[in-house]
């Protein structure tokens, strides 16, 4: 029987009158609620394993992640490390049947350098936009004030396993 049939079936069972000292009133309802505790309990053992998986792919995830980041550290170090080489040597192109190495200007404009920031933050900064206070607009709000633009809204019911 699925959750969803043990849900109905205590729905149906709790809108019957009964004598709730009976004894089928008292086996019917402990059926029901094993019934509900049996699969409450087959659902968090499944949920368990998916988290467990869940955690398994998240480790491989950031080993992968991790040798990649260090696969393209080294490709950016050999590439340096050919370009400096190159200059050094006064070579500006190697050719060869599968592919050309060429040194170019890398960028066509200028590029900036900042030597000093503190200097710089007097005349080179943005405005920063308004932020909202988020912690003292529900305290306010708790405190019982009324705020035009916000309220605050009971929060859903979660489910806890510990």
């Amino acid at each position: 029987m699925n959750l969803r049939d043990i849900t109905k079936e205590f729905q149906e069972f709790n809108s019957m009158d009964w004598d709730e000292k009976s004894e089928v009133y008292l086996t019917t309802l402990a059926t029901l609620e094993m019934s509900l505790q049996e699969k409450g309990k087959n659902i968090v053992s499944l949920l368990q394993n998916w988290q467990s998986n869940e955690n398994e792919l998240s480790n491989e995830i950031k080993r992968l992640q991790a040798k990649k980041k260090t696969l393209a550290n080294q490709q950016a170090q050999l590439k340096q490390w050919l370009t400096d080489n190159m200059i050094d040597s006064g070579i500006d192109k190697i050719e060869c049947p599968l592919f050309t190495i060429t040194l170019r200007k890398a960028v066509k404009d200028n590029v900036l350098v900042i030597d000093d920031v503190e200097s710089l933050l007097k005349h080179y900064t943005k405005p920063v936009a308004p932020v909202i206070d988020k912690a003292t607009l529900k305290a306010d709000l708790k405190g019982g004030a009324v705020v035009k633009g916000a309220h605050l809204e009971d929060s859903k019911r979660g489910l806890l396993i510990k």
